[in-house]
């Protein structure tokens, strides 16, 4: 699957979420935070992308060590049915 331009397995991304979401609440952090505080390469914890390099990230959510990027938090967080968001990201067709 696909997510965020990299390439996941998609039991490895769904046993992610699962325990994300068990951290739950998030508490939502600027990202001027994120930078004042030194935190330059934290890493959203599903889609792994570093926080600070997302073109146009406002605020980050941060729970008991778990950062999330905005996207990853609406799309798998907020939304109940989190499966069907991962069943909705793009296959990969194996090359092989």
């Amino acid at each position: 699957m696909e997510l965020e331009g990299a390439i996941v397995d998609r039991d490895y991304l769904i046993d992610t979420i699962a325990e994300v979401r068990e951290e739950r609440p998030y508490e939502k952090v600027k990202r001027a935070e994120i930078i004042s505080n030194g935190d330059t390469h934290v890493n959203c914890e599903i889609c792994l992308r570093v926080l600070t390099e997302i073109p146009g990230l406002d605020v980050a959510f941060y729970s008991f060590g778990i950062w999330l990027c905005s996207s990853c938090h609406e799309r798998f967080i907020e939304k109940e049915d989190f499966l069907k968001s991962v069943s909705e990201l793009p296959a990969i067709e194996d090359e092989g």
